[in-house]
């Protein structure tokens, strides 16, 4: 049997009652043993439409034989016996039943993705696990469930987009009334140096540049209060580049020096990217996991696109990948990162 880590939530009806019985039907789903329920957390609701009311949510550990489309298979069917009506994303329900962890399974695949991809920015997820799982781990990031949440309550907030169309940027800014920086506009000095591919990129003097900006110092809480912070760019994305285009001995230097300005340098709250950066991101990150460089350890998130690691294998090398987002999908992506942005917060 392998342990599986699950999320219960209601805000319909006697949710009580509802988050009883359903715990119920997981103790009596064959291949599957109830081994832990944390207390019941009352949360505001976040995103979806207005007018919710409050959530009843809890965690609970299960072990089972089950793989994991058949538990989720199992996790529906309860849902559907208690009501759960799926019509639109995120409005309120009888029941639902998340997949937060399998063992330490790294699944993607249309219809579900292990760990639960926006896990890992949910206070209202990560409160209740905390009680009966503190020491799991969140095997893309390798943090413990506390060290998820410890991580989120560091301040300033700081929001890193990536590859995001500037219209996200800005309606996301002014949801939050953010303080940050777009960098491409040149809204705020530009560091770029000389970083054309054909030509050999000062990594150098890039990060030494960059570690300034981003110093702890200067995006303090001290300073900023409790705002949140933005920007479209975040030291160590250079990691990547540099591995590719240094020299061995160069690239040893490098590293020894961005491991001591990584010190220096803020930390972001969560990584929200578009599809190709997402792609290039989570792949920079399995190849490194031991090493945790390059920001591994961060949660990353990709708003609007349900199966990015299937949408980048659709559109690979078609102009359709880098196409500007319909209106409809910037909606959405504004909508999710801000929904996310609420949920670290949220308790």
């Amino acid at each position: 049997m392998r342990p599986a880590y699950l999320a219960l939530g209601s805000n319909l009806g006697d949710r009580k009652a509802t988050l009883d019985a359903a715990l119920l039907a997981l103790a009596e789903t064959p291949g599957l043993a109830l081994r832990a329920v944390s207390s019941y957390h009352e949360t505001a609701p976040v995103g979806g439409p207005g007018g919710q009311g409050a959530f009843l949510n809890a965690a609970a550990v299960v072990e089972t034989t089950l793989e994991p489309r058949q538990l989720m298979t199992a996790l529906q069917t309860i849902e559907a016996q208690s009501g759960r009506v799926r019509d639109v994303r995120w409005d309120k329900r009888t029941l639902d039943l998340d997949l937060l962890l399998y063992a330490d399974m790294v699944f993607d695949e249309p219809g579900l993705t292990i760990p639960h991809p926006r896990m890992a920015v949910r206070r209202f997820v990560l409160d209740p696990l905390a009680e009966i799982a503190p020491d799991a781990i969140d095997p893309l990031t390798g943090r413990t469930v506390v060290e998820l949440i410890e991580h989120l309550r560091r301040k300033p907030s700081f929001l890193c987009l990536i590859g995001m169309p500037l219209e996200v940027f800005r309606r996301v800014a002014e949801g939050l009334s953010a303080v940050g920086v777009y960098e491409t506009t040149g809204s705020l000095e530009s560091y770029e140096c000389e970083t054309d591919l054909l030509n050999r990129p000062d990594f150098f003097s890039i990060l030494d540049r960059k570690a300034r900006e981003f110093d702890v110092d200067r995006w303090s809480a001290e300073i900023w209060g409790d705002r949140w912070m933005m920007s479209d760019f975040w030291p160590d994305l250079m990691a990547r580049d540099a591995s590719f285009r240094l020299e061995v001995e160069d690239l040893t230097r490098w590293r020894d020096r961005f491991r001591e300005s990584r010190e220096r340098i803020v930390r972001p709250s969560f990584v929200a990217a578009a599809p190709y950066s997402y792609w290039q991101l989570r792949l920079w990150a399995d190849q490194n996991r031991d090493d945790r460089l390059g920001g591994s350890d961060i949660p990353l998130l990709c708003p609007g696109y349900p199966d990015p690691f299937g949408f980048v294998q659709r559109h690979f090398q078609t102009p359709k990948l880098f196409e500007p987002p319909q209106p409809a999908l910037l909606d959405t992506m504004t909508a999710e990162i801000l929904a996310a942005c609420a949920a670290s917060r949220s308790l």
